[in-house]
This record gives structure tokens, sequence and C-alpha cells, in this order.
């Protein structure tokens, strides 16, 4: 059992549901980023940023992070099983 489960961790560790915000989030942030126009520098870059997550609702964030349980749920599980086997 904890072999399987550490071979699944493996698949796991790049898929989107383990990163919220890497993809979550970032996702949102980017298609309001490079919505309005085109960034011609680096602090137009970071005033567009600062603007376009003010926009970003609540319910977005709360999906990405609720995700977390799960991800937390399961790295306890390997642990667990890990520990045990030592």
């Amino acid at each position: 059992m904890c072999c399987e489960l550490k071979k699944r961790w493996k698949v796991l560790q790049s898929s989107p549901g383990l990163n919220p915000v890497d993809y979550s989030i970032w996702g949102a942030l980017q298609q309001l980023v490079y919505r309005p126009c085109r960034i011609q520098d680096v602090e137009r870059l970071k005033e567009v940023l600062q603007t376009c997550w003010e926009q970003i609702g609540q319910d977005v964030i709360n999906r990405a992070t609720g995700q977390f349980r799960k991800l937390t749920c399961f790295v306890v599980e390997i642990q667990n099983l890990d520990n045990q086997s030592k």
C-alpha cells in the first residue's frame, strides 16, 4: 500500500490540482492582465498586476485554496505510512 501511494504521489506532484495558486489564481490573473493592453515594461506590468489582483474575487481564491485540504490529507497519509514502514 505504501509503495502504491508513493507512486501516485510522484505522478500527482505536477498536477494542477496540487498547485492551485500556480494554475487557478495565476490563470485568472493572467487573463485580466493581458486583456486590456500590451505590457511594454516592468513598471507598467507591476501597476497592472496590482490593479488586476484587486479584481480577482474571493470565490476564486477560496476555490483554489480549498484544494489544499485534499492535498494535505494525502500527504499526511503518505507520511504516516512511510513512518510505519520504518
